[in-house]
């Protein structure tokens, strides 16, 4: 492995200098981001064996469609993507080079249902949580393509990559005002698990910052939200909502929280006749 990866990394280096700015000496960068191929990248960074091989090059954490777009952007020199997905990039006026193909994928990429859904046919008139316009939105198209269907059945969610398994760690119950006499109040509770991969809890860890999270330290722990409100109908048209929600270990860092959130929210609702209407 080490092996591999030094020869991977030395070549990568040498090719994508040659490729882009001889004269420069600032570092290369190079995004990449969560995709079993490419996490392997982290093995070099923290064994030292750029280092160690004479390669000045700084990789920078992204998620997968940010990736492309800095180098899209001219940002970094080099991103790790599928070849599917440089056409993409090329389309958009960016040409690329594959300069080191690192992952070879056959069968590494699935659908993750609920309970309940065994096939494609069972995902009719349901949301499916997929990143649009990368691979993996194509191969959800082919799949239901497949199956005789389009996405025209389907309600297609835009979600992250790395977000999407932990879409299905959640679940809650709601209950109409009807059983005491409000019909159109609302009570409902709900509790969401969610993480994230290892090397992103490196990354931040390291002091890396993302779109969200990151303040230097990051002592590592799943997210936990438990949330309950009711939605009571005050007069016609306006709504009251009050809130109340507990977050363990927020952002991932047991070392913060709990935290107890309280919100109140109003929402009216009014529309205009039509012309002619009685």
């Amino acid at each position: 492995m080490k092996r591999l990866l030094c020869v991977a990394a030395c070549a990568f280096a040498l090719l994508l200098s040659l490729a882009t700015n001889p004269a420069s000496a600032e570092p290369l960068k190079v995004a990449y981001s969560d995709w079993p191929g490419w996490v392997a990248w982290e093995i070099a960074i923290q064994k030292g064996w750029f280092k160690e091989a004479g390669v000045e090059i700084e990789f920078k954490w992204l998620e997968y469609s940010p990736s492309m777009e800095a180098f899209s952007a001219g940002k970094v020199d080099a991103v790790c993507m599928t070849n599917g997905d440089a056409m993409v990039t090329g389309a958009a006026g960016k040409t690329s080079t594959c300069i080191v193909l690192n992952d070879f994928s056959n069968g590494n990429d699935m659908i993750v249902a609920a309970p309940g859904i065994k096939s494609m046919k069972d995902l009719k008139g349901k949301k499916i949580g997929v990143e649009l316009n990368v691979v993996d939105h194509l191969l959800l198209l082919k799949a239901l393509e497949a199956n005789g269907m389009s996405e025209a059945d389907v309600t297609l969610v835009n979600m992250p990559t790395n977000d999407t398994p932990q879409a299905l760690a959640s679940g809650g119950v709601s209950v109409k005002g009807t059983r005491w006499k409000r019909k159109d109040d609302v009570a409902a509770t709900s509790f969401t698990a969610s993480g994230i991969s290892g090397v992103h809890a490196v990354y931040l860890a390291r002091g890396g910052l993302d779109f969200l999270i990151g303040d230097g330290k990051l002592n590592y722990a799943p997210e936990y939200v438990w949330e309950s409100y009711y939605s009571a109908r005050l007069i016609a048209g306006f709504f009251a909502t009050f809130d109340l929600q507990r977050v363990a270990n927020p952002a991932f860092n047991q070392d913060r929280g709990p935290v107890w959130v309280e919100s109140i929210r109003l929402h009216m609702e009014f529309g205009v006749r039509p012309l002619g209407a009685k």
